[in-house]
């Protein structure tokens, strides 16, 4: 699904500020604060007695600062920016839930709902 991993970023990239490294899958050894890593968790798809009519794709954004208060707000402009997301490929986005933990570093993890029509 590499047209849905490149709208992703690119709507990543419209509503994140400048400075913000967008990986997908893992980042970087060397990247630095702040940083996005998406990536598709699983891909279910809708089927009907004609076949393959979509999919569910089940996608988590994890958020990585040195301050909290950069993470909290990556994190807020994340879910302003994709709840609700209609495109060219991508039918709808939907938040399913989140969290947060401190490791050396703050991390916000952010898992979607997104839903692929089939042309």
């Amino acid at each position: 699904m590499q047209r849905v991993n490149k709208e992703i970023y690119k709507v990543l990239e419209s509503i994140l500020p400048n400075k913000t490294g967008i990986y997908p899958a893992f980042g970087s050894e060397d990247a630095k604060f702040p940083f996005v890593v998406y990536n598709c968790d699983s891909l279910v798809p809708d089927r009907s007695k004609d076949g393959i009519e979509g999919f569910k794709m089940q996608y988590s954004i994890d958020i990585y600062s040195d301050k909290f208060d950069t993470s909290d707000l990556l994190e807020d402009l994340i879910i302003e920016g994709l709840e609700g997301y209609t495109g060219q490929t991508i039918s709808d986005i939907l938040l399913v839930d989140g969290s947060s933990s401190f490791n050396g570093s703050f991390r916000h993890t952010l898992n979607f709902e997104i839903s692929i029509d089939v042309d």
